[in-house]
């Protein structure tokens, strides 16, 4: 799972921000631009009346306009807005919303046929795929009904019935919007349940001994099911031992408890229990990054040309290293010892032995006394989680005993976990939420559902601007503008770095230039990274594309970033979504509402519906 930035508190988030990356208070941010933009609609109307009427009628005018506008919002009564919103309702049943509810169960039903159960990570699988599928047939489900509803009914002058009665035109926005809402979220519900349904059955399965297990090493198989078995040892000496899932001496994502019990007669018997780590919602603890070259230095880790910045790698039987600090390790939190995940990525400049991963080393350090324990031994493989449990009690140099709360986490809280690669010729890569201390379990249902909250919040913004956009366009156009908006807002931070590869000057010839500039390079054959001459052509094309990239940007600010709201990969990956996560998602959505239906309201009011 990627975690780029991490996730700030609510509160900080709404009002101060992440000074380090240059973001303001969300509260601030928002108001700030609602006032510019309405401060330049409201400069563009007198501007447009003072060239039709003259500069001190345009003046009387927008003062009117603005008063009437006014007492319009502060008059709308909610008892005409739910009359409105019932009345999108019944439209919206008339129009057999339901059956994108019923394609979606065809889907579920033959989702089997294709899904592969034997999936190194089968929960992955399914979980995204019925997030993903319930977010393209709901968002497109609220595409069109909010976008050709209003349209629609003018044209064929059904509104007359609804303008003619004594209702505002907020009113007639926010009905529509509530209405479709309500439908949504019905249809939004019946496929949370159909989904939920679908995951826990397709992945529930059980386990029994086959044959007997060898009395001298303890090695034994189990049963088939879900095109699966297991391979287990059994520890004599203890009661209980997990089954680590070794599918066809292949490894993946989960496993099962398994007691062990012996009667008065000597004879013993095993019970399998539940699938474990298939369904869950861990609750992680990140870490401080750093990395440190093959001197044993400070560094920036190395660069593969595989990823982006966000992960980085460090070079096998070097000193080189990767070191996670973790705060506020305490025992009242961790009771028992540390339970440590991780998810190594591997860069191989040689195959080596390919099905057995590459070797590593994992300690434990006091950053204050620099006491640490013995190097423990591991072996890496690509996408697959790996959990390790660190005792109270912990091995050092010399076999000296050492305890984790007393010896190595300093009184504040603070405890580093190394990792080193040993093999020679690869390379482990790491990034900040790669290894974390799995502090808790969330509820897996309750998490399940917060990943349709996100596509709920999505389709909250597509029925807003739908509905505001029909306001004043006709159906096809309001769909693809309204899809046109949407798509922006899946690539909001690629418009953001391309815009300040352009803006800033540090960066600014990175990416050579904007389109101008870049079609002077094609047309030269000039590298990105070639400085072109200082000519007065070149000044006018480069002034030209930041002034493109200005008005990039302030669009780009205007447009909800829809990948924002998606915690498909929250769930999917087995992530608890993290409250302060949710709950800006839902103030972004509310504020985009807001704006949304003001510009709905203006449109409208201004609109006649009689032509």
């Amino acid at each position: 799972m990627v975690v780029e930035n991490p996730i700030l508190p609510y509160l900080q988030w709404l009002l101060e921000g992440d000074s380090a990356r240059g973001i303001g208070g969300a509260l601030y941010t928002y108001l700030t631009t609602a006032g510019i933009v309405a401060l330049a609609v409201l400069v563009l109307g007198y501007l447009i009346a003072a060239v039709r009427h003259g500069p001190l009628a345009a003046g009387d005018m927008t003062y009117r306009v603005l008063l009437a506008a006014v007492r319009d919002l502060f008059g709308i009564s909610p008892r005409r807005v739910w009359a409105l919103a019932r009345l999108a309702v019944k439209e919206s049943l008339r129009r057999r919303v339901w059956a994108s509810f019923v394609v979606f169960a065809v889907i579920l039903l033959f989702a089997g046929w294709f899904l592969d159960p034997q999936s190194p990570n089968p929960a992955k699988l399914y979980l995204s795929f019925v997030l993903t599928w319930t977010s393209y047939l709901v968002l497109l489900l609220s595409l069109f009904l909010s976008t050709f509803s209003l349209p629609t009914e003018i044209k064929n002058r059904i509104i007359y019935t609804v303008v003619t009665k004594p209702v505002r035109a907020g009113e007639i926005v926010l009905g529509r919007m509530l209405g479709f809402a309500i439908v949504g979220s019905v249809i939004l519900a019946l496929m949370g349940l159909a989904s939920y349904v679908f995951v826990v059955r397709s992945l529930r399965h059980s386990h029994d001994v086959a044959g007997a297990v060898d009395a001298k090493t303890g090695r034994g198989v189990t049963t088939e099911d879900l095109d699966h078995r297991h391979e287990f040892v059994v520890d004599p000496k203890r009661s209980k031992e997990e089954l680590h899932f070794t599918e066809y001496a292949s490894e993946s994502s989960h496993r099962h408890s398994m007691e062990v019990q012996t009667d008065e007669q000597g004879n013993t018997t095993y019970a399998i229990g539940p699938r474990e780590d298939l369904e869950v919602a861990r609750v992680p603890m990140m870490g401080v990054l750093t990395y440190y070259d093959r001197d044993g230095q400070p560094g920036k880790g190395i660069s593969v040309g595989k990823e982006w910045g966000y992960r980085r790698f460090v070079e096998g039987n070097t000193p080189a290293a990767v070191k996670w600090t973790f705060e506020n390790v305490t025992a009242e939190r961790f009771p028992n010892g540390l339970p440590v995940e991780r998810t190594i990525r591997i860069f191989r400049t040689h195959k080596g032995i390919m099905d057995r991963g590459v070797r590593g080393t994992m300690f434990v350090k006091n950053p204050d006394t620099q006491t640490r324990t013995i190097a423990f031994p591991f072996t890496a493989k690509e996408f697959r989680v790996d959990s390790d449990f660190l005792p109270r009690t912990l091995e050092g140099s010399g076999r000296r005993q050492l305890d984790l709360f007393k010896d190595l986490v300093t009184p504040e809280g603070r405890v580093e976990i190394w990792l080193q690669c040993n093999d020679s010729g690869q390379y482990f890569g790491a990034a900040q939420a790669d290894l974390y201390l799995r502090a808790a379990d969330a509820p897996f249902a309750v998490n399940f559902f917060k990943g349709f909250l996100g596509i709920w919040y999505q389709m909250l913004l597509v029925i807003g601007y739908g509905v505001m956009l029909s306001t004043f366009l006709s159906g096809p156009v309001a769909m693809l503008t309204t899809l046109g908006i949407s798509i922006l807002g899946l690539f909001s931070e690629f418009i953001r770095e391309l815009t300040s590869s352009v803006l800033e000057p540090d960066i600014k010839n990175k990416l050579g230039g904007g389109p101008i500039e870049a079609a002077i390079r094609l047309g030269r054959q000039s590298g990105v990274m070639t400085d072109l001459e200082d000519s007065a052509g070149i000044r006018i094309a480069q002034m030209a594309d930041q002034a493109m990239m200005v008005l990039l940007r302030g669009v780009s600010r205007l447009i909800p970033d829809f990948s924002q709201f998606d915690n498909i990969t929250w769930v999917a990956s087995g992530f608890d979504v993290p409250s302060d996560l949710w709950m800006q998602q839902g103030t972004m959505v509310a504020g985009y509402l807001l704006a949304a239906f003001f510009a709905g309201f203006l449109f409208m009011r201004t609109r006649e519906v009689g032509k």
